[in-house]
């Protein structure tokens, strides 16, 4: 299933079936060892099933984030060879028209650096991907063996370089992988692709016509108006994109217009209000400061 993974379990004198809301096999072994723990200590199968069926991930972890017609398996928490080519043979349980990898550095390889990286490209062939972007000096190596079996390829220098990169080639249906070792941050691709999306840079061409012609706009908390340059993140960096800061003088966040609101995102601080004509609202929440999750 495209949304997770069923499987059949044989445990003791039982046979049931399993939902596991996240994809990758080798998930369905750790879901293994949980059940087999689950029975030692009495838990009966329903409640078993019950659990993983609702289990939610954590961020950046084959974080699955859907965008309005592309979606980003987000696995950017760190990366080692197992780990990677895992990630890899995983994305083809999702539903696309073209697999897409944007990978960092696999780091602290040692001698063995080159080899593991060249051997992530060969398997990015094997397993049928069209393009793949990377970033860091031992991706390169990625990059060589991907490009040499013939698929599609762009070095980057940057977070931003990659999502203008991938802007440039974007068609409806793509799935991609985005992960590295966490000196990398590949989830900021994630962040700089969320942000194009807000301005407009990702969305259908045919949307517009779709929108109302005049809508009215409430601001989502009372308070000073800022300009984005002026809210710095965690890193010290000023806060990217377009749009308006506001700096709240209450503790109350109000939804802008009437709508649906959704966590869409690989990001602890944003949600997204989607009106009943179409209308879509990224709000960021206290940058560093809150863990919003949910719907």
């Amino acid at each position: 299933k495209k949304d997770g993974i069923k499987f059949t379990c044989k445990c003791y004198d039982e046979v049931f079936d399993i939902f596991l809301p996240m994809i990758g096999e080798h998930n369905v072994y750790d879901a293994l060892a949980a059940i087999v723990a689950g029975r030692v200590l009495g838990i009966k199968s329903n409640t078993i099933r019950k659990g993983l069926s609702e289990f939610s991930g954590t961020p950046m972890r084959q974080e699955i984030v859907p965008f309005e017609d592309i979606v980003i398996l987000n696995d950017a928490y760190n990366a080692n060879p197992s780990s990677m080519a895992e990630a890899i043979k995983a994305l083809g349980q999702l539903e696309g028209k073209r697999k897409i990898a944007m990978l960092g550095d696999m780091l602290e390889l040692g001698d063995f650096s080159e080899e593991a990286h060249r051997e992530i490209g060969h398997l990015l062939a094997e397993e049928g991907y069209s393009v793949v972007f990377t970033f860091g000096d031992a991706a390169a190596f990625i990059a060589k063996a991907a490009k040499k079996a013939g698929l599609t390829i762009f070095r980057c220098n940057s977070h931003l370089e990659m999502a203008n990169a991938y802007s440039d080639i974007r068609e409806k249906g793509d799935v991609i992988l985005v992960k590295g070792s966490r000196g990398l941050r590949m989830e900021r691709v994630v962040e700089e692709l969320k942000d194009k999306l807000a301005e407009g840079k990702l969305e259908k061409a045919d949307t517009e016509a779709a929108r109302p012609k005049e809508v009215t706009i409430y601001a989502p908390a009372d308070g000073k108006l800022m300009n984005m340059s002026s809210v710095i993140d965690e890193d010290g960096r000023p806060f990217p994109g377009k749009g308006f800061a506001i700096k709240p003088s209450t503790g109350k966040i109000y939804a802008p217009f009437d709508g649906e609101i959704k966590f869409t995102f690989g990001t602890k601080h944003a949600f997204e209000i989607i009106s009943n004509d179409g209308l879509q609202v990224i709000v960021h929440v206290g940058l560093g400061t809150v863990n919003l999750r949910g719907q």
